[in-house]
């Protein structure tokens, strides 16, 4: 069994808070949950203690890709049981906040990125298209490679 970093385990509850947010947890939702642990090395017992064991803080993550990335997990969560109630689009804009993300550019990338999980895109596919200049020619927004905490920048 290997060290999972808090990092992580927050991820794992901002994954499951989603899930919960419209009062009815899906089985596959769940079944998302298992495959985005297993993905990362992360067996049933060690998920089930995440979950329980909360007494870490929430990090903000140090890349733009990290938070695209993890921020996409939350979207295809969401999309699991294929009803995006306006508690779980809430909650979605609001880790895209807490990630500094810029508050204009929000409801587009939160858009953009309900919209990529329906088309079952990539994580590797989302990244690349926020970091492109096709993003900022649909959306009217520039996402940089540019760590927002560390410039004192909000993407």
């Amino acid at each position: 069994m290997h060290t999972i970093s808090n990092e992580l385990k927050n991820h794992f509850l901002r994954l499951f808070q989603i899930a919960c947010s419209d009062e009815n947890f899906d089985m596959l939702e769940l079944k998302q949950l298992y495959e985005f642990a297993a993905h990362r090395g992360i067996d049933t017992q060690q998920l089930q203690r995440i979950l329980i064991d909360t007494v870490f803080g929430l990090s903000i993550l140090e890349t733009l890709d990290e938070r695209i990335e993890y921020l996409y997990d939350l979207a295809v969560i969401i999309q699991a049981d294929q009803n995006v109630s306006d508690d779980k689009y809430m909650l979605l804009r609001k880790f895209a906040k807490k990630f500094q993300f810029a508050d204009e550019n929000i409801e587009q990338i939160c858009d953009f990125l309900l919209e990529s999980s329906r088309n079952e895109l990539t994580t590797k596919k989302v990244i690349g298209a926020m970091n492109s200049k096709n993003l900022y020619e649909v959306f009217g927004i520039k996402v940089s490679m540019l760590i927002a905490s560390a410039k004192g920048d909000r993407v």
